[in-house]
């Protein structure tokens, strides 16, 4: 089909599309159809069709080799001068050009099973009902028999040649009522699973099924379909000449009975982190293959894989629990001695011990004797022996004091502890005292150890003084070292070396607390600026707003828990338990970057399609993008914003800068934790609470609508989205922010390392050496609940259709320690 001319538009340079995921703006010409075309549609499987503007028209062409096309319900040969109203049908994509306020716009309807006729040709006397996925028009249907058609008459004592004829009438009109009958029956196509199902229409004069087709009079029917093992399912029709869609049927298999043998140890099931019972008993579970897990006092947790068939059927399972608790049995040669387990209250020896694997201390004692301590490593299922143990003399106790306090004490060259301090020592030995403390000059004694005697050592220790210089504005401030006013700013003070508090404080400013540290033989100066009321504060606003228009949330900080616990289910060796403090506000994205946003950085990035779904809109949550094209678009923000780059390139990766001031960065993994799990009620396991199932529609995962892609899917979750989602879409935790339990997983600044260091730690940066980076969070592709945990933690370097990013930045690029008074006033901002 090629159409005339048509009038003119205005000059064209870009159209509007409209997709069932969002809009976006794109410039003239653009192609429709499968991979390797500007708009990825379902169906095709390369570009089919081209839109361009001639001589000032929008000229629709088809390519060549494209399936069929129709343009208003006519077949396109060639090509179409488009015009606002005009309805493209190519595959299963229907295509209409819309026009608002001189604004061309068209809208691309995906899945689209039947043509629609040109506009203004539908008849007015056909009455449409949706079913399925299609349209059936319900027609009326009527029997006519042939005109001068008469019933025979009964007569009795009728002639054989009469008789006959009767017969023969009687026979034709069985024949033309089956006819009739057969004729009147509506062929109703059916599309079932399991295919073997019985299915009829309830409360009809009659429905006949055989195969995959179902004859009943036309009109309105409820279907009901059975099958042995599976619950029933009903659907309603319409039934009507000329059907083709077939109606849809899906049962669903009941669970099967799980009969779990745990040789009569009491124990509580959970099926994929789910409850689902006690044990041992009788459990009801979904078919499919499913991870069963049982946990008991004192046993430890077993793990098991079971493949349930479900349909009621009866299977057995048997699971071994494997104690986590030992026997100690101790004993001592010296009378009346006594035993303390941990922190537990003394018992009386000999004694025998249960005991929970792992380690635990021992101390026994006894009057006129040596106590003994010891540690014990107790292995789950076995049995130790400890004694008879013999104690020995009792110790000598040596009391150390010093002036002033809190002086370090190495006793025989080992280090016991700070003064004021009492010390058990074996008798009959001579040992050498140290006693030292930062800014003091050491003092050494000797001291002999007499069996059950206590000896006290006194120590003044001679300070080494260290020149503090203090200045700053405004002038004349009041200098407080440790809570003891010194004089006024410009000051200069000698003091021992070692840690102080130091405050200044000036009328009509907020006083300024910090931490000096002064070590023997250096002078130290401290510059110091103080502020008006409200005047630091003010700078920190709750909320800002990226070059890009994307908005921060303020995180003021605070102390916490960082990886997980031993114990908790579907924990990973990486995830180690460590303690953080966060001293410095940051800010962190509200939503993750966009390909709208990534795209104002590098205009020609594409996320590209899963299956015949594009991620690629505008709106959608950037992906495809690796750790270093992340870190190159937080340069080019900082740029953007006029603020010091916070990376810079080191041989061939880009690293952190150090002191890190405030430009654009990915957060830190400590910050990404802290913003994702702290809550009123504690830290969070998990981004929706603490405990499972999945709430559908909380997050952007591995649901149902996504098993098709996946292969896989989350039991019992769903969300309307098969693969990434637009940001913002789901709910915002606890700290105001989006995505961070779904959607993407997301870089973050750290390197990685398989087993973080334990050590408490402040603000930290991560490893200082690595190849690889952390990512966190769980994504569209989650199906595992032990990825959902947001203690979870993985690693890599290359991108992903499911891993993207969010931007963080300190808020203040000097890095002020803040009061606790700024601290609780930024926290209720």
């Amino acid at each position: 089909m090629t159409t005339g001319a048509r009038p003119a538009m205005r000059e064209l340079t870009d159209l509007t599309i409209i997709e069932p995921q969002g809009q976006r703006r794109m410039r003239l010409p653009l192609t429709i159809g499968g991979a390797g075309a500007t708009i990825v549609v379902p169906g095709p499987t390369g570009p089919m069709l081209n839109i361009e503007v001639i001589d000032g028209r929008l000229r629709l062409v088809k390519l060549a080799g494209a399936p069929a096309v129709d343009v208003n319900g006519d077949r396109l040969d060639d090509h179409h001068d488009l015009a606002p109203g005009d309805v493209v049908h190519c595959g299963r994509v229907q295509l209409r050009l819309q026009e608002a306020d001189g604004t061309l716009a068209l809208d691309v309807e995906h899945d689209v099973a039947n043509r629609t006729q040109a506009p203004g040709q539908l008849p007015a006397t056909t009455r449409v009902v949706t079913h399925s996925e299609e349209s059936i028009a319900i027609k009326p249907i009527a029997v006519q028999l042939p005109v001068g058609t008469t019933l025979p008459r009964r007569r009795s004592a009728a002639p054989p040649t009469q008789r006959l004829r009767w017969v023969l009438a009687a026979v034709s009109a069985a024949a033309l009522a089956t006819t009739l009958f057969i004729a009147a029956l509506i062929r109703v196509p059916l599309d079932l699973a399991p295919n073997d199902l019985n299915v009829r229409a309830t409360g009809s004069l009659f429905s006949w099924h055989a195969g995959d087709t179902l004859f009943v009079f036309a009109g309105r029917h409820q279907l009901r379909a059975r099958r042995e093992g599976y619950y029933d399912g009903e659907v309603a029709i319409v039934a009507s000449d000329g059907m083709t869609a077939p109606v849809r049927i899906r049962l669903v298999r009941k669970p099967g009975l799980v009969t779990v043998d745990t040789a009569d140890i009491a124990a509580l099931a959970y099926v994929d982190g789910a409850e689902a019972g006690k044990v041992p008993g009788e459990l009801e579970i979904k078919p499919g293959a499913h991870t069963i897990t049982l946990r008991a006092k004192r046993y430890l947790d077993a793990i098991g894989k079971i493949d349930v068939e479900g349909g009621g059927l009866r299977q057995t399972i048997a699971i071994e629990m494997q104690p986590d608790w030992g026997v100690v049995n101790v004993s001592s040669s010296s009378a009346a001695a006594l035993l303390r387990v941990d922190d537990q209250p003394a018992q009386a020896l000999p004694a025998r011990l249960e005991l929970p694997a792992g380690v635990h201390r021992l101390r026994i004692t006894a009057s006129d004797a040596r106590a003994w301590d010891s540690s014990v490593v107790v292995q789950a299922g076995r049995t130790m022996d400890l004694g008879p143990i013999d104690l020995g003399a009792p110790d000598a106790l040596l009391e150390v004091r010093s002036q002033p306090s809190a002086a370090e004490v190495s006793v025989g060259g080992k280090y016991r502890g700070r003064t004021p301090l009492t010390v058990s020592l074996a008798p009959g030995v001579d040992y050498p005292v140290l006693v030292s403390r930062r800014g003091y000059r050491s003092r050494a004694v000797q001291f002999t150890a007499v069996a059950g005697k206590t000896e006290q050592l006194k120590v003044a220790l001679e300070a080494l003084n260290v020149s503090l210089n203090i200045a700053g504005e405004p002038a004349a401030a009041d200098v407080f070292i440790n809570g003891v006013v010194r004089g006024r700013a410009p000051l200069r003070v000698d003091l021992p070396a070692g840690d102080y508090q130091l405050e200044l404080r000036a009328e009509g400013f907020e006083p300024l607390t910090q931490k000096v540290a002064l070590l023997p033989g250096v002078a130290r100066q401290v510059d110091y600026q103080l502020f008006r009321p409200g005047a630091r504060r003010e700078a920190l606003a709750r909320t800002i707003r990226a070059p890009t228009g994307a908005a921060l949330q303020l995180i003021t900080g605070g102390q916490f828990n960082m990886g997980s616990a031993r114990r908790e289910q579907g924990r990973r060796p990486n995830e180690s338990l460590r303690a953080v403090t966060l001293k410095r506000p940051f800010y962190i994205g509200v939503t993750e970057v966009s390909n709208g946003e990534f795209r104002r950085f590098r205009p020609d990035h594409k996320s590209g399609i899963v299956g015949d779904l594009s991620i690629d809109l505008d709106s959608q949550a950037v992906t495809g993008v690796d750790w270093a094209e992340a870190v190159e678009y937080c340069n080019w923000l900082s740029r953007e914003a006029g603020l010091a780059e916070a990376y810079e390139r080191r041989s061939d990766h880009w690293v952190l800068r150090t002191p890190v001031g405030d430009g654009y960065r990915l957060p830190t993994e400590a910050e990404w934790e802290y913003a994702a799990r702290v809550s009123p009620g504690g830290l969070l396991r998990y981004a929706w609470g603490n405990s499972l199932p999945v709430p559908s529609g909380r997050d952007n995962l591995g649901g149902s609508e996504a098993g098709g892609i996946l292969g896989s899917a989350l039991a019992g979750h769903s969300d309307e989205y098969k693969a990434v989602a637009p940001t913002g879409r789901f709910p915002a935790n606890p700290s105001g922010l989006f995505d961070m339990g779904g959607n993407v997983s997301e870089w973050v600044n750290d390197r990685y390392a398989a087993f973080p260091d334990r050590e408490a730690s402040i603000d930290p940066l991560g490893p200082e050496s690595g190849r690889s980076h952390v990512f966190r969070g769980a994504s569209w592709r989650t199906t595992l609940t032990a990825e959902l945990r947001l203690a979870w933690r993985e690693a890599g370097d290359v991108a992903a259709n499911n891993l993207g990013f969010r931007i963080a930045r300190y808020a203040d690029p000097a890095g002020v320690q803040y009061t606790e008074e700024d601290s609780n006033a930024l926290a209720s901002r």
